[in-house]
């Protein structure tokens, strides 16, 4: 658990800079807090990106005899398409704001 701990705090410099890099403004807070939202999204994306894969490889290709397998990557297929179209606009609408308020 440790390592993993570890490897999670590597992986977001925003968040294990933040004893270092204690914002001193409102400013500095909001860009602080936008920048962990961002990476965030950054990350849920790649494991939606993973987990949409695997379905489609379980479901498509493992399964490929099973009609109800192959109905529920269709169904895993279309709400993944939906929720990364939904995570690209309010990444998005993040980068719009981050321009407009200089953060």
């Amino acid at each position: 658990m440790k390592s993993f701990f570890g490897i999670f705090l590597a992986a977001l410099p925003h968040v294990s800079l933040a004893a270092v890099a204690t914002p001193t403004s409102f400013g500095g807070l909001m860009g602080f807090l936008v920048n962990i939202i961002d990476s965030l999204i950054a990350l849920i994306f790649g494991l939606a990106f993973l987990v949409l894969t695997w379905k489609l490889i379980d479901s498509w290709i493992i399964h490929a005899d099973s009609d109800s397998k192959r109905s529920e990557g269709k169904t895993v297929a279309v709400t993944a398409v939906f929720v990364m179209v939904v995570m690209v606009s309010l990444w998005a609408i993040l980068k719009l704001l981050q321009q407009g308020f200089g953060y």
